[in-house]
């Protein structure tokens, strides 16, 4: 029983950690002279988590995490389109913004998909290597 809730804790936290780099992801900060998405701060901490995974319960378990938290990805994507899509009511007044900030998220979760899957896929294998 422990045992399953640290697996769901562990993947609890890649999901939230991948998620929340892609939509914190459009702000742009400047550290030692060298402008950075903030979003970067969220991938070493998904990477730890894969590998901590591996260790514990598996190279294929590791796996599953990683294409649930793309599934996962995928659907908040779907999502974030379907928000920016639909019309905002009368009373809303910030929907210029939100379309703004959320089509920045739209596009760095797609790029993210792309190298999320590729360097996840890497790191498992190159765990168990």
């Amino acid at each position: 029983m422990v045992k399953d809730f640290k697996f769901i804790l562990l993947t609890s936290i890649f999901v939230a950690g991948l998620l929340g780099a892609n939509m914190l992801g459009s702000k742009v900060t400047v550290l030692f002279g060298i402008a950075i998405s903030v979003g970067i701060f969220a991938y070493p901490l998904t990477f730890m988590v894969t590998d901590a995974i591996a260790e514990v319960y598996g190279k294929k378990q590791a796996k599953y995490v990683v294409w649930s938290a793309l599934i996962a990805q995928v659907l908040v994507l779907i999502l974030a389109w379907i928000s920016i899509k639909l019309p905002a009511a009368d009373r809303y007044h910030l929907n210029a913004e939100y379309v703004q900030v959320f089509s920045n998220s739209l596009r760095m979760m797609v790029a993210s998909l792309i190298a999320f899957a590729i360097s996840q896929t890497h790191d498992i294998w190159a765990f168990e290597f």
